[in-house]
């Protein structure tokens, strides 16, 4: 499935000429980088937001649209847009086809992911899981994230692998109402240099996070050339008129030298220009080093993955509760969650996304259904689990 990440409201810098013949298209004095701010209130801009977005499930049969968290803002009619749109989706294209329309990350999104029934959703189906990335990467990176040092990010995923919102709380879905993700645009390109994750840590460690994120009873989405491990970076990249780009690269540079990477002008100069239309080249995925190793030995490991996704869990899904859901954090860098399926089967995690083994451990019921590495299995037979490893186990209702 392809989805697209749908921004109505950033207009830009440049370019945007509604403000000329159509100034009530926007809020007096709003605005900011992303350009001036649309007046979601006014019949004419819900009108506009609503037919762009089927304008790419239409036109374009795509699979469905992210809409950005920034329209679930508590300001006048951006509630009655979003209930519109989905509305207009639903009565639209949504009648041929199922479309699927994901919110992003906000508390307040829970109100518009509301189910008919086990097969069709109201208005949204789905909220992107923000907080079970952030938490993962700073497991993976120890690169924090702006979040309270007090708080464990195992601490964190557990929360947001069992309720979504790491905090937990009454505004809690299903688990199948998040998206998890381990990367993104936004994750990638915010970087100075535009490195996926797996060129930031090793192999072992990524792996285990991957087979966490590919199990786990939320629906996984994966960012353009992860699958298999794509060598290209994903850049910050922009086309504008020469009066406006003399200052992008050097305002872009900049903007990282509070980071210990690129204190130096002679660091930062190694971030690459957005202008320079090389920057967008070297984002371009190379399809023809799929069939070599290691990005081949990804993308298999990749399907097998979702293939007992698609076999052992996917089909058990439909019936799950928001109560049907417990995690705790064995030693200091362990994680066991519990998730009790539809057909009450029972789904569990033990993982230990650490250098060191972690012992003491119980093996819980089931039948293995992944340990990776491999032997993790045996050694959690032992009480005990290798560094950076996971196991899956799934207790069958017979």
């Amino acid at each position: 499935m392809v989805l697209l990440d749908l921004s109505c409201h950033y207009f830009g810098p440049e370019g945007n000429y509604l403000s000329v013949y159509a100034s009530a298209f926007f809020k007096d004095g709003a605005s900011s980088l992303a350009g001036s701010s649309i007046d979601a209130a006014h019949p004419l801009v819900r009108d506009f937001v609503i037919h762009n977005a089927l304008y790419w499930l239409e036109e374009y049969h795509l699979d469905g649209l992210r809409l950005d968290s920034s329209l679930l803002q508590e300001h006048a009619g951006q509630t009655e847009l979003l209930e519109a749109l989905a509305r207009a989706v639903r009565e639209g294209p949504g009648k041929e086809r199922h479309c699927h329309l994901i919110l992003g990350h906000d508390r307040r999104a829970a109100r518009f992911v509301h189910w008919h029934d086990h097969s069709n959703p109201r208005h949204y189906e789905a909220v992107w899981n923000d907080a079970a990335q952030q938490a993962m990467q700073e497991v993976l990176t120890g690169e924090t994230t702006g979040v309270s040092a007090s708080e464990r990010p195992l601490d964190r995923l557990g929360a947001a692998l069992s309720s979504g919102f790491a905090a937990g709380g009454p505004d809690s879905l299903l688990p199948g109402a998040f998206v998890n993700f381990l990367q993104d645009h936004a994750r990638i390109g915010s970087r100075g240099l535009g490195e996926r994750l797996h060129q930031l840590v090793p192999a072992r460690a990524l792996g285990a996070m991957v087979a966490t994120t590919l199990l786990a009873p939320m629906p996984p989405a994966l960012f353009m050339g992860e699958e298999f491990a794509a060598a290209q970076p994903f850049l910050y990249f922009c086309d504008f008129n020469p009066d406006l780009v003399k200052d992008i690269a050097l305002n872009r540079r900049n903007s990282f030298a509070q980071f210990k990477k690129f204190r130096t002008t002679k660091t930062r100069a190694l971030i690459p220009d957005p202008t320079d239309p090389d920057t967008y080249h070297r984002c371009k995925l190379d399809w023809n080093c799929v069939s070599q190793s290691p990005h081949a030995d990804w993308l298999d490991f990749y399907r097998r993955l979702l293939a007992v996704r698609h076999r052992e869990i996917h089909p058990r899904l439909a019936g799950m509760h928001e109560e049907a859901v417990r995690y705790t954090l064995p030693g200091e860098r362990g994680l066991s969650i519990r998730w009790t399926l539809g057909d009450q089967s029972v789904l569990t995690l033990l993982a230990n996304y650490s250098k060191l083994p972690l012992e003491g451990l119980q093996r819980p019921e089931g039948s293995v259904l992944w340990a990776e590495p491999s032997e993790a299995d045996h050694a959690l037979n032992h009480g005990r689990l290798p560094p950076w490893s996971v196991v899956w186990l799934l207790q069958a209702v017979t």
